[in-house]
């Protein structure tokens, strides 16, 4: 995996990473990218190809900064 917050375009960032994840997982989950992102970044989502899982932040945490926080997992 690679884990992250948001430190630029998310396009940009899977551009720059891809060729770090490897291809077999061993996980429960897949490998992939897993980005730490909040505000509007539907449109960079919806740019991308690759399967992606969005959690809440807010689920999981109480305090004010993860009401906009989501966990995007891409794969």
């Amino acid at each position: 995996f690679i884990v992250s917050r948001a430190v630029t375009n998310l396009p940009d960032f899977i551009a720059m990473t891809k060729k770090l994840v490897r291809e077999n997982s061993d996980n429960k989950i897949k490998n992939g990218l897993l980005y730490l992102k909040g505000g509007d970044f539907q449109n960079e989502l919806s740019s991308l190809k690759a399967k992606k899982t969005l959690v809440n932040l807010s689920d999981y945490f109480e305090e004010e900064f993860y009401s906009t926080k989501k966990l995007i997992h891409i794969y």
